[in-house]
C-alpha cells in the first residue's frame, strides 16, 4: 500500500515543510509512471535513478541503466550515468 501512496504523501510533507512547490513536485512524481512519457523533470529523474539503483543495491543486482532509463522515461543517456558512477566509485576507492 505504502509503494501506491508515498508519492502523493512525499509530496504533501515536502510542501507542509515548506520544501517549496518544485520540491514537492518533484518528489511527487519521482516514480514517472503512467502509459505516456512524463514532463521532463531533471531532478524526479535523478530521485528515480537513485531510488532505482538503491533497490538493486538492497537486492544485491546489477543495474541496468538501460532498463531504467527506458522504463523512467528517463533524459540523458545511460552511458553518461555509467561514466558518472564509475568516476563516483573511482573516487570512492
Amino acid at each position: 500500500m505504502l509503494q501506491h501512496v508515498h508519492e502523493s504523501l512525499g509530496a504533501l510533507a515536502a510542501a507542509c515543510w515548506g520544501i517549496g512547490e518544485r520540491g514537492a513536485q518533484t518528489i511527487g512524481t519521482h516514480h514517472r509512471l503512467g502509459t505516456e512519457r512524463p514532463s521532463a523533470n531533471p531532478m524526479a529523474e535523478a530521485v528515480y535513478l537513485a531510488e532505482r539503483a538503491d533497490h538493486a543495491e538492497q537486492r544485491g543486482e546489477p543495474l541496468d541503466l538501460e532498463a531504467v532509463w527506458r522504463q523512467g522515461w528517463l533524459s540523458g543517456t545511460p552511458a553518461a550515468a555509467a561514466a558518472f558512477r564509475d568516476e563516483m566509485r573511482a573516487a570512492a576507492g
